[in-house]
Parts: structure tokens; sequence; C-alpha cells
């Protein structure tokens, strides 16, 4: 063999290659190789096939760094720390496609991760209703042809079943397992998994699961020895969950399970970063050394973030606790490849591993040729906000500090120029890394994925700029004109609302946020403040609309769950896991006093749940009414009464019982009246009496006043303002009105008259 490649105008070298002497020192695993390049040949050792292909690849990475074909002269041993090193497609929420699992392949092997598990919770031939069926013929043909890429880049396509929705105990069950096993290895693949995850009933008997696990062993692990060892998930995944008394769940599969079957496991929670405690614990349980699912940046429980930030949290001392590592990842593909990146780094290194130099090389290979901007944007689309799991990640890391600082600096009126200007240029960073990486053709799948929040960070860089420049003119500007430019901030806000309503409207965790920890935050405290000096005394402080809708609950495992409320439904965001009730567990919703309510819409995908379980309405709290049926059988739609302020789900029986909480929602109409006279003296920015084209609005004024300010946004729409004799005080389009003392003479009321065709706001009224 030779190298550079043909046609390459440089000198041919030859490239020796040859097994692993045993007194080479390097740690002999799969995949390890040595690698020798001096000016006239290229030796590599090799402990096994995967061995050379890493090697290659090793050779391809050290001329793309170089960006020539002259190689540098190196010495390298190299090894992985993990045995098994990959992803789990194991999130809830659309599948990967044929085409983005084909990219996902070539990119474990470009990176040297080896294992990549099939387990889509929405392919029903992987889990209930279909999962003792075969593949379809054309589903069964990209199987074959998914295993044909994975062989290809030396990566195991595992393929995972999920029967325990609704597995029999019996022998039939036995064998349609072992037949479905079969089938998929006329289909090629060689190595197998078992989920019993998030399950409830039967299929959760941890004796029952290692019986069939092991009868898979004998008749068909066993009895094919080229197929790889048999992995299962647990119900018990986390510690969280596991019952922690001896003898129990974890005992009886550390016990009774094959030695050669591995044993997945999340660690502490369903979503928690890997230390020594956690390994320690779980594997002398299941007496074996757990096989790490890491649940991140997988993003089915937020499913309006993007999780694009670094990896980081696990412990770089675990390496041999482990018996594998895979990581979960977003429903979006590309979008996920810095997370994987970073797995991946971390699993072949551990010790050396590097959060940001991971994060970096990602981001570069990634996106190339506009590294920069990708950076920018992941560093700000890494948080989740908050979860019913608690997990959170930083954001924005290198201009938090910054950030935090100037907005400090702008309450005492003391701005820093330096802490200004740093802030100032990254908002323009913001506002241009959209068009860059839009104009990506390299990579035309990940900016389709992650489009609708590229325009929402567009917006939100926009916005930061015209805050920040209408603070640094504030003293050099007129009244009306500082109002002006707060309008203007105020409508890239709407904006970024009308996109969070409209775009990725799941029924999960609808919306698109974007730099929700750090910058968000920023420019809306930023928006109030300039509202504050705009209006000068007259204004302490902006007050938030109360938030008065809440999820009640005694229930640990939903105490953090988030809501989801709009202006027509109240609900609690859906967990993805089964809920476990014990007697007196329930969960609570209320809402706003202006709400009224219709309906509730109820989905707990779980029979009999009316046999135990109670769903009852209150109006104060107190006083509950049972809402059901005179055949005992709740409605999965619940008429409401429109005065309800409460309404909830309580277990009432002596047992503990499971659900899904798939859906707990309140539809509402909004009995909001918006021509209430207070809401335009109530020094809240945010509130506003809404006139409608051709409509007209009336207040009282008081006596011996000087002038009258009216805060409005026409949006150009020609308005008149009539005293209470009918004589017009002003007529135009402006946003900023004042009229002076002498036109009030004998006025004891305005009236504000939209002659337009479009509806105004009246923001504020500020009489001296």
């Amino acid at each position: 063999q030779i190298f550079p490649l043909k046609n390459s105008g440089a000198k041919a070298i030859p490239i020796i290659i040859e097994s692993l002497h045993e007194n080479d020192d390097i740690k002999k695993v799969a995949g390890a190789y040595t690698l020798s390049i001096t000016k006239d040949k290229i030796n590599i050792k090799i402990f096994d096939q995967s061995a050379l292909f890493y090697a290659l690849k090793t050779i391809e990475h050290l001329v793309e760094k170089k960006q020539t074909i002259q190689l540098p002269l190196v010495q390298i041993k190299d090894y992985p720390d993990v045995l098994y090193r990959g992803t789990v497609e194991g999130f809830y929420g659309a599948p990967w496609s044929f085409e983005d699992r084909i990219r996902q392949l070539k990119f474990y092997g470009d990176h040297k991760m080896n294992t990549y598990i099939y387990g889509p919770k929405d392919d029903p031939y992987h889990s209930s209703p279909h999962w003792r069926e075969p593949y379809p013929s054309d589903k069964a043909a990209e199987i074959k042809k998914l295993v044909q890429a994975a062989n290809n880049n030396y990566v195991d396509f595992v393929w995972a079943v999920h029967p325990g929705k609704d597995i029999k105990w019996n022998y039939q069950d036995s064998v349609n397992l072992l037949s479905k096993f079969q089938k998929m290895y006329q289909l090629g693949v060689r190595a197998y998994a078992v989920f019993f995850d998030d399950i409830s009933g039967e299929g959760t008997k941890a004796e029952k699961q290692a019986a069939i696990l092991n009868y898979l062993q004998k008749e068909f692990v066993d009895k094919n020895t080229d197929v790889k060892p048999l992995i299962m998930c647990p119900t018990e995944y986390n510690k969280s969950w596991a019952n922690p008394k001896a003898g129990t769940y974890l005992d009886i599969l550390g016990a009774q399970l094959h030695p050669a079957i591995q044993i997945m496991w999340t660690g502490n929670r369903v979503i928690s970063d890997i230390d020594p405690p956690t390994m320690q614990w779980i594997n002398a349980r299941i007496k074996r050394k757990a096989f790490i699912w890491w649940n991140f940046p997988v993003s089915d429980y937020v499913r309006d973030h993007l999780l694009m930030g670094p990896v980081y949290g696990n412990t770089n001392d675990i390496d041999t606790m482990v018996s594998g590592f895979v990581t979960n990842p977003m429903e979006r593909a590309e979008a996920s490849k810095i997370g994987i990146y970073g797995v991946a780094a971390y699993t072949w290194n551990m010790k050396k591993f590097d959060s940001e130099k991971a994060f970096d090389a990602a981001i570069r290979n990634v996106m190339p040729t506009a590294s920069w901007a990708l950076k920018i944007f992941a560093e700000n689309n890494s948080d989740l906000g908050p979860n019913g799991h608690g997990y959170r990640r930083t954001e924005t890391v290198r201009m938090a500090p910054v950030i935090k600082k100037l907005e400090a600096e702008m309450l005492k009126d003391a701005i820093d120029p330096n802490d200004f200007n740093s802030v100032k240029k990254y908002f323009d960073s913001i506002s241009g890394s959209p068009i860059k990486i839009m104009g990506q053709a390299s990579n035309k799948h990940l900016v389709k994925e992650i489009k609708p929040w590229l325009h929402q960070f567009e917006l939100l860089g926009l916005m930061g700029k015209q805050l920040l420049q209408t603070i640094d003119q504030f003293k050099q500007k007129s009244i009306s004109d500082n109002w002006n430019a707060y309008l203007k901030a105020n409508h890239y806000q709407r904006k970024i609302k009308y996109i969070d309503t409209t775009e990725n409207q799941n029924p999960h965790q609808p919306g698109i946020k974007t730099g929700s920890l750090v910058l968000m935050p920023f420019v809306n405290n930023t928006l109030q403040f300039l509202g504050n000096k705009i209006l000068g005394n007259t204004l302490v402080e902006n007050k938030e609309i109360a938030k008065n809708e809440k999820l009640h609950t005694n229930m640990e495992q939903l105490s953090k769950q988030p809501l989801q409320v709009s202006e027509s439904s109240v609900s609690i965001s859906p967990l993805l896991e089964t809920l476990t009730m014990k007697p007196n567990d329930y969960f609570m919703l209320s809402w706003l006093d202006n709400r009224l309510a219709q309906h509730l819409r109820v989905n707990f995908d779980t029979k009999g749940f009316e046999k135990w379980g109670r769903v009852e309405s209150s109006i104060d709290g107190l006083h509950w009414q049972d809402i059901k049926k005179k055949d005992t059988v709740y409605h999965r739609q619940i008429p409401l009464l429109a005065n309800t302020q409460f309404i909830r789900f309580i277990n009432n029986s002596d047992s503990v019982h499971q659900i899904y909480l798939k859906e707990f929602s309140v539809k509402t109409n909004n009995n909001y009246n918006s021509k209430d006279s207070t809401l335009i003296f109530d020094k809240n920015l945010a509130t506003a009496v809404l006139l409608q084209s051709n409509d007209s609005f009336s207040t009282a004024i008081g006596n011996n006043l000087k002038t009258v300010v009216l805060f409005l946004e026409t949006f150009g729409q020609p308005i008149e303002v009539v005293s209470s004799s009918n004589t017009v005080l002003y007529k135009g389009t402006a946003n900023y009105i004042s009229i002076p003392a002498t036109a009030l003479k004998n006025c004891n009321q305005i009236k504000i008259r939209n002659k337009g065709t479009r509806a105004i706001r009246i923001v504020e009224c500020v009489m001296n």
C-alpha cells in the first residue's frame, strides 16, 4: 500500500501493517494500534481490523489538520478507554430518517465510535404493537443497508426490541422474541438489545426478564458465535427509581441474569452525569460493570430547545468501571453531532479529555467554513430551561460575566464603556451568525434542522443591538425618539414571541427557545430598564403580569415538571416515563381568575385508571367535585364549569398504581377586558388597551394638570385625541403625545379615536 493518494504529486511511501507484538507497550484491546510515520515509511501495528481502520482515520485527520498532503513525523500509541462507544437512538419523537442514519454511521467511523443501538421509541416494529412481526419489505431493505453501512465503518449495528408494554410471560412470546431475532439476523444484524424501560405492569418483573433474556442467550447468542454480547435496559434504569432494599429488582437481575449480558444504566436519575460513586453503587448490585446510557444531548423532554453545547459533567476516572458508554442524542441528527463528537473524544481518551477543546473541534468538524458563527449559536443553545428532571447546562460561558456586570451597571447608571462595547460587539456577532450559517450549503441538513432557531437567534441579536444603541444614545435623544426606539426593540420581542407560538408546535413542549439562560433574560430586563428610564420617576419598576398558573403536587417525580401556558390552555408538560402514584398522591392545576374554564383533556394511556383514581374540580381549592359519567368511566374530554379554578387527579385507593401522563390540559377562554382603563395607569408596559379600527376609548382626567402624556403604539395608523367638549387635541400617527395644560382647560375627559384600519395599543397614560 502507498500513501499519499494517487496523482497527488508527492512521493509515494510504503505502509507496513503488522499485528501488535506481545512485548509492545500498549493496552491490547479492540481498536488498539501504534502508528509510526518517518520520512521513508509508515508503520502500523494493530490489535484487530478495527484498529487498522482507526489508524488510517488518524492519518486522514493528520492530513486534514495540516491541510496538506505532507504528513508530520509522529509516533502514536492509541487505544480506547471504553470498549463500546457510540449512541443509542432511544429518544421519543420523530425517529431519524434513513439518510440521517447513514450520515451518522459515517460520522461514528470517522471518530472511532463502534456502537449504534437502534431503538427509536416510535418504531412500531421495535416496540408495541408490532414487535413480534417482521419488518415490511421496504423497511427491512433499509435496515439491511444500514447494517452494511455500519460494517463499513466498523460500527456494531445493535438492533433493540422493546416488548415490555404487552409481553406475555409464556413460551409463545419467548419463541416470538427468538423468531424476531432470527429474522433480524437474516438482515445482517449481529448485535442485539432488549429494552424494558418506561413500562408498567407485568413486563416489569425481574425474574421474568432474566428468564427470557437467558433463553435468548442460550438459544440464539450461544448458537451464533458471530453475535455480540446481548444488552438489556432494565425497568429500574436509574437510582432514583430503584428499590434500595436488598434482594429486589436489581439484585435479582444481578444474580439471575447470565453474566455475559450487559445491563444499561442512566445514573442517579433519568438525566444525570456519571462518577465513581454512581458506578460503585450499581455495579455492586448487578454484579457486573454497567453499560452507561447517558441522556445527553437528548431533548425529547425540552423539545423547544436545542442542546448543542459542550460535553461535560462526567468524571474522567470511570473508564475501568463501565462496560460501555453511549449517548442518547436529539431527534435532530446533525445538530446532535456536536454532543456526539464530545462523547467520542471522552470515551476514547478519558484521562486527557478536554471539554472545551472537544467542543471547538466538533464545531470545526460540523461546519468548518463558518465555525465562528456556529460556535456563537451553539454556546447560546445549550441549556434546557426549567424541566422536570432538573438537569441544566451552562450557556454563554464566555460572555455571561460581562453581560451580568453590564446589567448591574445599567441599573446604577454607571456603565463601563469596555463592558458596553464588549456586549455590543457580541450582539453584533449574534445577529450576523445565523445568516452566515444559513449560507453554508456544505451542511444543508444542519441548516434545515435548526432554521427556526436561527431566525429566532437573529431576532434576539437585532433586539439586543437596538436596545444597546438606545441606551447609548438615550441622553442625546428626546422622550419621543427614545419611546420609538423602545417600540422598535419591543417589535423584535413580539416577533420572537410569534415564532415561539407558530414554529415547532409539537404537542409536548411547543415553541422555539434560544439564548434562554443569559441572553433572553438580558434583553427582556434591558427592555424593562429602558421603559423605566423613558417614563422617569413615574415608573419605579416594570411589573410582570402575574403568573398564577401553577402545578401543585405531593409527588417528587412531578415536583419540577414545567407547565405549558398559552392564551387558551394550561397543561402539564407530558411525562415520558411512567408515573408511579402511591395512595393519596395527586397532581393539580390552578390558573388565573381571568380564565374561564371550558373542558379538561385527559390521556393517561392506562386502562382502568378510573377504578383507583379520581378526577376532581374545585372553585376554591377546598371543596372538590368528582367529575364522571353515570357509568363511572371518565371522558377523555371532560366539560368544566366556567368558574372552575382547580382541577386535580388523585389516587384515592389503598394501592400503588402507574399511569402514563400524556395529557392533562385545561382549555380556557380568556375573560380579559381589553378596554379596562386601569391597564394604562398600572405602570406596566407589558399591559395595554387594545383599540380596534374605528373604535374609541375614553378616560377621565384630573383638575389642575400641567400635561397629559400618552405612550401609544399606533403602527402608523391615524388617531385623534379629543376633549370632553369634542375639541381635537391631537391628530396624526405619533406614538408619543404630550397635551399641554392650556389645551386641557375645562376638560375632564379625553377620548382617543382609532381612525385607521388596524388595531393600536394605548400603553400608558401619565398625568402631571
